[in-house]
């Protein structure tokens, strides 16, 4: 079963908070995943932090191919990149804490388990 279908059954019924994102959720999926492939003493807790980036930096990254978003942009035409980095720099703005950076918020889950 992938992990979408089986996302899916454990919140069967509760529709709206399975809408609400996968972030709110993956702790309790992912101690379930574990559970159901035989691990004892699940545990799983949210970790949340701020990403401090310079935007410009990033935005090398994205020039520089890397990922799927950089080889999308880097096959774009000069008009197009500037409208991109455009609009990077909007969302970018949105996080920005007034010295050069953006702090961007992040969520990961830390699980653990125990293998009987």
């Amino acid at each position: 079963m992938d992990f979408d279908s089986y996302a899916r059954r454990l919140w069967a019924g509760r529709a709206d908070a399975y809408q609400h994102g996968f972030a709110r959720l993956t702790v309790h999926v992912v101690a379930a995943l574990l559970a159901e492939a035989g691990f004892t003493e699940t545990a799983a807790q949210v970790l949340t932090w701020e990403f401090r980036v310079d935007p410009q930096e990033w935005w090398q990254v994205y020039r520089s191919s890397v990922g799927s978003s950089g080889a999308v942009i880097a096959r774009q035409d000069d008009a197009a990149i500037e409208r991109i980095k455009g609009e990077f720099g909007n969302l970018a703005a949105r996080y920005a804490t007034g010295d050069g950076a953006v702090a961007l918020p992040a969520r990961a889950v830390l699980a653990s388990a125990t293998r009987p």
